[in-house]
């Protein structure tokens, strides 16, 4: 039991590292690169930026700590890199130490050069997001970015939603937020965030109208844990057994050799599901 803690913790580390090197790049590597001397002592800086310096450095001491302690006690192989959004000073720190080199006349020069590659990062981002674009289809894996979530909407008006509850499951694809954009007065709940269940609308409470839809990538047999969640959501009332549910499959756009389907089904309003 011990062990396999440990060698978790060791994947989890590993994970932690790879995470926070892969969130403060490409910045880190080129601060470091054309300014090597600004983690070395600095030269009389002026009392402000040394209380600046020592909170920072604390900070990320507290934080560094706290994080492999957390890790290695939880056992915790999993670590992904948007968890590591508090590293977030650490650039400003760097900032800080090649402040202080320069002001006191060491590598001036590389500022334009630092910021020379800054802003061809910053002109990269756009540039790959339009790549990404024409690319994406025929490499994508999950390829959220190319669903045809439009196509998804209109099935479930052809099916009889017009408004009620949707309830999506959110594997591999997040189908619920992007549902919404064509249903905004219809109340949709993700299987992948329970912690959070909206309310129903006004004519929901009233006990008015509405539908309880349910939508899952796959074939009929799957959707499970979005069946739970209706059935629990209609009071304890499951999917009829002779229930019929339908299938829609689409192809990417520019891709027409890659087809991606959902199943789902429209209910009848029944408890919360509505």
């Amino acid at each position: 039991m011990v062990d396999d803690r440990l060698a978790a913790a060791g994947r989890g580390l590993g994970q932690f590292t790879l995470a926070t090197l892969g969130l403060v790049s490409p910045f880190l590597p080129f601060a470091l690169g054309i300014f090597p001397r600004a983690l070395a002592p600095l030269p009389h800086p002026s009392a402000r930026l040394i209380n600046a310096g020592w909170f920072l450095e604390t900070y990320l001491l507290v934080l560094l700590v706290i994080c492999v302690v957390v890790i290695l006690a939880t056992g915790a192989a999993d670590v992904r890199n948007n968890w590591m959004v508090v590293w977030f000073p650490l650039p400003l720190y760097l900032l800080l130490r090649i402040k202080v080199l320069t002001d006191a006349g060491g590598a001036k020069r590389r500022l334009n050069w630092f910021a020379g590659a800054l802003l061809i990062v910053a002109l990269a981002v756009p540039a790959g997001l339009v790549g990404r674009g024409f690319v994406g289809p025929e490499t994508c894996r999950k390829c959220n970015f190319f669903v045809p979530y439009s196509e998804l909407a209109r099935s479930l008006v052809v099916a009889g939603f017009s408004a009620g509850t949707i309830v999506a499951v959110d594997r591999p694809n997040q189908i619920a937020g992007n549902l919404r954009r064509y249903f905004p007065h219809a109340r949709v709940i993700s299987t992948r965030w329970r912690d959070y269940m909206p309310p129903l609308n006004a004519a929901g409470q009233a006990g008015e109208g509405g539908k309880c839809a349910l939508i899952w990538s796959g074939g009929p047999s799957g959707g499970g844990e979005g069946r739970m969640l209706v059935e629990e959501l209609r009071g304890g009332i499951p999917v009829p057994k002779q229930t019929i549910f339908r299938r829609t499959t689409h192809s990417l756009p520019r891709n027409p050799e890659k087809r991606l389907s959902w199943s789902f089904v429209v209910l009848d309003g029944e408890g919360t599901c509505r």
